[in-house]
């Protein structure tokens, strides 16, 4: 029995020897069209199918860029480009508010928000450039609206001083009271409106010292210095931004005017014609041209003179940024260690600019003797005055540069300078 076992186990491996050997001998039989290069493929492309839908992806990719010069991550980019472009708009609007400057401010923040209306900060600053506005179809602001729109920008930034974990560890305090800075500003200038010059100073001190860089600030606390003559204390905080900012051509005019009333011509001069070099403007023009002939320098203010004539003989000017602001003019001093009297002069339609510069030009052609040319820029001047609105403010002019220029004035030039005084009217 058990050699029929061990005969029977040789007999199966003999069994499977044979077959071995007969599938080597017998040729595979070869695959069809079909299996090979339909079933195969789809069968690998099944077990393999994350890999495929990677390398297409990927040919694709390069196909879009190469045909059209679009990434596979176009849209991320153009989100971080929006991003960016929206964020420089803010940061341009919030320099130009540090200049006071809140027409353009506002047209940057807008147009920030236009490119990301997302931007919190330029939403932001966008209320703060609004404050002072009137409403639509208004010309004055409403001073009860002021307020309130200042109160709800200081109930924001205490919120967002609050917010957070660094508001909850009061890290933020410093920081937000300082970009509190512009509201200090609209509070002085509301104080300032309602007549309260002295609580307006504290604001508008406040401003800058919560912002150095905030020029507007420095300006408006030296206007109300200048405003009551005390005109040390102007050209101290004058002085002060200007060293913050050298560029600031604001602050440069009304440093010129500080000298004008001091009686330093020189020194005005110098202010009138830095500012000009940054930004030229009526104002400044006529105020360089006006301490030229104080020094008796009458053929540079006539030059000056001639040239803003012809800007604001063009009508097609009246808009543009350096004639549409109206030109302020103080009274100056009339003797000698006299005080200049109070009054300021207001020109602000197209006709009163040409008319002063026209009473300008007849001062400077007197100063070279021209006298035929000085009646006729002066007779100009008149027509253009029918109501003789102005008279009191030439009389000024006239009496103040006979009585301070550097030196003597020619004698034919003063009488006819008494001459024009008897044409106007009397001072009221």
């Amino acid at each position: 029995m058990e050699d029929d076992a061990i005969l029977l186990t040789r007999l199966h491996e003999l069994e499977s020897d044979l077959q071995a050997i007969k599938a080597k001998l017998i040729k595979p039989k070869d695959p069809s069209p079909v299996d090979r290069y339909v079933r195969r493929p789809w069968n690998w492309v099944l077990r393999n199918w994350g890999f495929c839908v990677f390398i297409l992806g990927l040919c694709f990719a390069v196909w879009t860029y190469a045909r059209y010069g679009v990434g596979y991550f176009e849209s991320q980019k153009n989100a971080s480009l929006r991003r960016e472009s929206s964020e420089s708009y803010r940061r341009l609007g919030d320099k130009l508010m540090l200049y006071g400057e809140f027409e353009a401010a506002k047209d940057a923040y807008g147009r920030a928000l236009k490119i990301n209306d997302s931007n919190i900060e330029a939403t932001r600053g966008l209320l703060k450039a609004e404050v002072l506005d009137p409403l639509a179809g208004r010309k004055y602001v409403i001073p009860e609206i002021v307020q309130t729109r200042i109160d709800h920008l200081r109930d924001m930034m205490k919120t967002e001083e609050a917010s957070g974990l660094s508001g909850f560890l009061g890290l933020r305090t410093e920081k937000i009271e300082k970009e509190g800075y512009l509201l200090d500003y609209f509070e002085g200038a509301l104080f300032q409106d309602r007549g309260d010059t002295e609580q307006a100073r504290v604001s508008y001190r406040k401003s800058f010292e919560n912002n150095p860089k905030f020029i507007y600030g420095y300006i408006a606390y030296a206007m109300v210095d200048y405003e009551k003559h005390n005109y040390d204390s102007a050209i101290t905080t004058l002085e002060a931004a200007i060293k913050q900012n050298p560029n600031s051509a604001n602050a440069l005019d009304v440093l010129g005017g500080c000298y004008m009333f001091k009686e330093e011509f020189q020194k005005a001069a110098d202010c009138f014609t830095a500012s000009r070099k940054i930004s030229s403007t009526l104002s400044n023009s006529m105020d360089l041209s006006e301490a030229a002939r104080y020094l008796l320098d009458a053929a540079y203010a006539r030059q000056l003179d001639e040239g803003t004539l012809e800007l604001v003989s063009d009508t097609s000017n009246e808009k543009e940024r350096f004639l549409e602001s109206d030109l302020i003019f103080g009274f100056l001093p009339e003797k000698k260690g006299e005080a200049a009297p109070p009054e300021n002069e207001y020109f602000s339609t197209l006709n009163e600019k040409k008319m002063a510069v026209y009473y300008a030009l007849a001062l400077d052609h007197a100063l070279n003797k021209e006298f035929d040319k000085a009646d006729e820029s002066f007779k100009k001047a008149a027509l253009l005055d029918p109501g003789k609105k102005y008279d009191s403010y030439v009389r000024n002019r006239i009496v103040s540069l006979e009585h301070l220029s550097v030196r003597e004035l020619p004698a034919a030039t003063k009488t006819w300078m008494n001459k024009k005084v008897k044409l106007l009217s009397p001072r009221k």
